[in-house]
């Protein structure tokens, strides 16, 4: 199967539905209830106990309140098919990039990058184009004024093998949204310990219509799923979708997003 712009669209459209349900439906039915069964499906074996139980507890409920186990079974069973849909799309996509030969990987990189950009940028005018060689620049800005500035990116071939398949396409920084260009995992044993991934990346900004180029750092947690449709920063909404931080400096991205995993915890405890 081809990934195409549209069959991405289709994704994120998932992916969206999912998010959706879950905060429609959170006053009767916890967040993380549907988070399990997005994960891993409604009747997987890999549910934990004590999640099965939750689970079991929250339809006897609606049961006793409703008279029947209509209303827990459109939500969670919906959430379920979303979660089948995507997981096969990506699945098929998987397979296809085994055999694919080289001239795809690299239509697909640009194709993907070009998408992400003009979604993400849409006051910037970028054209993206795939190096030919080891030693061309990843930035070229033409024009002199925001009228006339167009921008030139140069990505790897590989682009989206080591950045978009990741979830990394996008980033946000504490000074705005980041197009990311490389990044490259780099073990950091106190990161590490505290449940992170450290990747230092190469990104691309843009203020008033003209890119700029940053170096820096990006912390993920280890125990969050991030790919091509779980990314990082959703392109048409610009929004953080799973929480990450980005610093100049490793130690201020490593203690941001500890702060935010803190925050983030007592949001939920607190709702």
């Amino acid at each position: 199967m081809a990934y195409t712009e549209n069959c991405h669209k289709q994704l994120n459209l998932l992916t969206k539905q999912i998010a959706a349900i879950t905060d429609q439906w959170r006053d009767f039915i916890p967040a993380h209830i549907f988070h399990v069964i997005a994960d891993v499906g409604k009747h997987s074996y890999k549910i934990p106990v004590e999640v099965q139980d939750e689970m079991s507890s929250i339809a006897r409920d609606m049961h006793i309140e409703t008279g029947s186990v209509d209303a827990w079974n459109s939500a969670t069973t919906y959430v379920d098919n979303l979660r089948d849909a995507v997981q096969s799309i990506r699945k098929r996509r998987k397979q296809r990039q085994a055999y694919s030969p080289l001239a795809e990987h690299k239509s697909f990189s640009k194709n993907f990058a070009r998408h992400v950009v003009s979604e993400a940028f849409q006051r910037s005018w970028i054209g993206v184009s795939l190096k030919t060689t080891g030693s061309e620049p990843t930035l070229e800005v033409d024009g002199e004024n925001k009228y006339t500035i167009k921008n030139f990116v140069t990505i790897g071939v590989t682009w989206y093998r080591t950045v978009a398949s990741r979830g990394f396409a996008l980033i946000n920084a504490p000074q705005g949204l980041r197009f990311v260009v490389s990044c490259k995992y780099r073990y950091v044993q106190y990161v590490h310990e505290d449940g992170m991934n450290a990747w230092e990346v190469q990104t691309i900004g843009f203020k008033h219509g003209k890119g700029f180029e940053e170096s820096g750092w990006l912390v993920t947690h280890q125990s969050t799923e991030h790919d091509e449709c779980h990314p990082l920063v959703c392109e048409s909404s610009r929004q953080t979708e799973i929480p990450h931080a980005v610093g100049k400096n490793l130690s201020k991205a490593h203690s941001l997003l500890k702060q935010r995993t803190v925050r983030h915890l007592t949001k939920m405890l607190d709702a």
